[in-house]
C-alpha cells in the first residue's frame, strides 16, 4: 500500500521519497523528490553505487558519431521460418509451453522493424557502472521480467553452461555428425538457410534438436560468423528438446548489459567499425 498525489491510500506501483539523484550539473548527487517503481530497495546506498554523470553520454554534452556500429543480433524471420514453426508447433506446442519458449518461438515469426535512431538515443543514457539508463528524471532498466515479458524467455530452469551426460552426449555426438554434413556440402559453411533446407519437414527423428539449434543461433544466442549456425547452441537445444526448462532471459539480459557497455567504451575509446550482437529489438520495444 502507498499514499497517491491525491492523498488517499491505495494499490499504485510508484513510490516517492527524497533520495540522492544524479546532478545534471555536477558529479555529485543531489538530494530531491524521486519516484521509484516498487518493490524498491530503500537503502540503496548501502548496496550500489551513485552512477557517475562523466561516463553518460547525454550528460557530457557533445555529439556522438554512431554510424559505425552495426547491429548483427537484429534477426527477423527467414522466408520458410513460419512455415517450419507451424509445422513444428503441432507437435510440440504443449511441450514448448512446458519449457517456456512458446511464446518466444511464435513471436520470432514476426519482423520487427528497426528503428536505429532510437536505440542510439538510449544508449546515451546508459550508465555502464550501474547498468540503468539515467535519465534527468531518475533511473529505469531492462529487468527479467522484460526480457520474460516482451521476448517470452524464461527466468528459471537451469543454467545455460550445464552439462549433461549419458544418452544426452550421444544426441550431441549425432548433432555434431549433421553439422559437419552440412559443412561438407556445396555451401561450405552451415549457413541459416542451409540448415534449414537440409532438415525442413524431414521427419528426421532429430529434426526437433535441430529446429531449436536453428532458433537458439538465430533469435537467442548470436554470434560471429553472422547467419551461421553455432554448436555452442547445441546443448540448450538438447535439453530444450527433451522437456527441459532452461533460464534463457538472465543470460540474454546479462548479454544486453554486455553489449550496453562495449558501446559505452567503444564512443570513449574511438576502436573503429563495431559489431554487437545481441537482441537489441528488446530495448526498443
Amino acid at each position: 500500500m502507498a499514499k497517491g498525489g491525491d492523498g488517499k491510500w491505495g494499490l499504485i506501483v510508484v513510490e516517492e521519497w527524497d533520495g540522492h539523484m544524479v546532478s545534471l550539473i555536477g558529479e555529485n548527487p543531489t538530494l530531491r523528490l524521486a519516484r521509484f517503481l516498487k518493490p524498491s530497495v530503500t537503502h540503496f546506498e548501502k548496496v550500489a553505487k551513485f552512477p557517475s554523470s562523466c561516463r553518460i553520454l547525454a550528460y557530457i554534452g557533445e555529439k556522438w558519431d554512431f554510424f559505425d556500429v552495426q547491429f548483427k543480433g537484429w534477426k527477423n524471420p527467414q522466408k520458410k521460418w513460419k512455415q517450419w514453426v507451424d509445422q513444428m508447433c503441432e507437435v510440440y506446442g504443449e511441450m514448448w509451453k512446458v519449457t517456456g519458449i512458446y511464446d518466444a518461438i511464435i513471436g520470432s515469426t514476426y519482423e520487427i522493424w528497426k528503428d536505429r535512431e532510437m536505440v542510439l538515443g538510449l544508449v546515451e543514457w546508459w550508465c555502464p557502472e550501474t547498468n540503468t539508463f539515467v535519465y534527468p528524471w531518475g533511473e529505469v532498466t531492462i529487468t527479467l521480467e522484460d526480457v520474460m515479458l516482451i521476448r517470452g524467455l524464461s527466468v528459471l530452469g537451469k543454467p545455460v553452461t550445464t552439462c549433461f551426460l549419458g544418452d544426452l552426449v550421444n544426441i550431441e555426438d549425432e548433432m555434431i555428425k549433421q553439422f559437419k554434413i552440412c559443412y561438407k556440402s556445396k555451401w561450405k559453411k552451415v549457413h541459416h538457410s542451409a540448415w534449414m533446407n537440409q532438415f525442413m519437414g524431414n521427419n528426421l527423428e532429430l529434426e526437433h534438436v535441430v529446429f531449436l539449434a536453428f532458433w537458439s543461433s538465430r533469435f537467442v544466442f548470436h554470434a560471429y560468423p553472422e547467419d551461421i549456425i553455432c554448436k555452442k547452441v547445441f546443448p540448450v537445444a538438447i535439453r530444450l528438446a527433451q522437456g527441459m526448462r532452461i533460464a534463457l532471459a538472465p543470460a540474454v539480459l546479462a548479454s544486453i548489459y554486455r553489449d550496453l557497455r562495449v558501446l559505452i567504451n567503444h564512443v570513449f575509446n574511438n576502436t573503429g567499425t563495431l559489431c554487437v550482437w545481441v537482441p537489441f529489438q528488446i530495448m526498443q520495444i
